[in-house]
């Protein structure tokens, strides 16, 4: 019989028995490359962003980065390989890698010329490059469900995009084929770029005004050939209009390619701390409009989440005083909020102020285990991977 990739792990990682749950958890601790400088105080291993694929050889291989403490701009990828348990640079001293493919070698990677790079990993080989000249920045990406095709953002006048007009395109990438514009628009900060997993020719993407304006539905779908809509919203709670920031944003699209999940608040807060916003979970059905939406009970929003593979489950931690992994049944979001606790976390300090780390959990592609970052600041900061609860869900 196959190991499933938490069996992997377990005769790599060392682990202990959660208090909470008797689910059995593992602390992966990578090996670094000879000569690499040991972790400074204030940095520790991190997942990857929740909108960014980590997964290598089906799980085998993991992107994971080495984050720093008030700034969640700076990091390091690493490819940790769970069967030797060693961590190696990903890509070379002229590319960081952005996103990875589970089911290939290839890579979405920034040249350190700032050109985007569809990279193999395994050949350490280019299939495809591109680039734009000033004033115009590259920097959303995404491969598409067949990994052959991406597609990247370009932005001029990024900087000042809240107060000052920005102007965003879209290109599509596609390996043995020249690059192609499709989307230009002005006064439009166009971001957070997402493929459908079901299928190559449909993308979504945040839609911002530039300057912002009141807005409340930024979320809209698009396919190569121009075709576009907003994410359809019916008999539904709707955000503050109020508030940049509190619009269905931070989102994911469930593996089967039905819903978008995302969080929002329909109230207005003068505060600066994120756990004041009152936020609501929305799982929205992209042809129908359907939304499974209600509030979050207190101390339960705890930022990003990502779906199970099997598109059932959405897994998410707590906030400040409830610093738990758990996972929300997605269809039973019907009858109103429900959760299934996972993983006691390691106490991590949080600022509520959108400066990061982020536990940012992943669920394993074969659905055996799910990993999670934790534990920040001092010695229990980590990447830790919890065994699926079997036979209870």
């Amino acid at each position: 019989m196959q190991s499933t990739l938490f069996e992997i792990a377990a005769r790599t990682f060392d682990g202990y028995t959660d208090r909470a749950t008797g689910n059995r958890v593992l602390r992966l601790d990578p090996r670094l490359p000879a000569g690499h400088p040991p972790l400074q105080e204030k940095t520790g291993w991190l997942t990857q962003y929740h909108q960014c694929s980590c997964f290598l050889d089906g799980g085998r291989r993991i992107l994971i980065n080495l984050g720093s403490l008030g700034d969640r701009f700076v990091a390091n990828y690493f490819i940790l390989d769970l069967e030797t348990g060693c961590a190696e640079p990903a890509g070379s001293d002229s590319y960081t890698v952005g996103l990875v493919d589970p089911n290939s070698p290839r890579a979405f990677c920034w040249r350190d010329d700032h050109a985007a790079v569809i990279y193999d990993l395994d050949r350490h080989e280019e299939l495809m490059e591109f680039s734009t000249e000033s004033p115009w920045f590259l920097s959303d990406n995404i491969l598409l469900a067949d990994s052959c095709q991406a597609v990247v953002g370009a932005y001029q006048g990024l900087d000042n995009r809240w107060e000052e007009p920005c102007n965003s395109r879209f290109y599509h990438l596609e390996v043995g084929k020249e690059p192609q514009m499709i989307l230009d628009e002005q006064g439009w900060f166009c971001n957070h770029l997402q493929a459908c997993p079901t299928n190559s020719n449909l993308f979504a993407y945040d839609r911002w005004p530039s300057p912002w304006r009141p807005e409340q539905v930024i979320i809209h779908l698009r396919d190569l050939d121009g075709n576009e809509r907003p994410l359809p919203h019916v008999d539904t709670v709707m955000p503050s209009a109020t508030k940049l920031g509190v619009q269905r944003d931070h989102y994911v699209w469930t593996p089967d390619g039905r819903r978008i999940c995302s969080y929002f608040s329909p109230i207005h807060s003068t505060s600066d701390d994120h756990y004041d916003f009152g936020w609501w979970i929305s799982a929205i059905d992209i042809e129908t409009g359907e939304d499974l939406c209600c509030a979050y009970p207190p101390e339960r929003w705890g930022c990003h989440f990502n779906p199970t593979p099997d598109s059932k489950y959405l897994l998410s931690c707590g906030g400040r005083d409830f610093q738990f992994l758990y996972a929300i049944e997605i269809e039973a979001l019907r009858e109103g909020w429900n959760e299934t606790v996972i993983f006691e976390l390691p106490k991590s300090i949080e600022d509520g102020r959108d400066n990061g780390p982020y536990h940012h959990p992943w669920v394993l592609p074969d659905q055996s285990g799910v990993i999670v970052a934790a534990g920040w600041p001092g010695p229990d900061w980590g990447i830790y991977m919890v065994e699926w609860p079997r036979g209870t869900m």
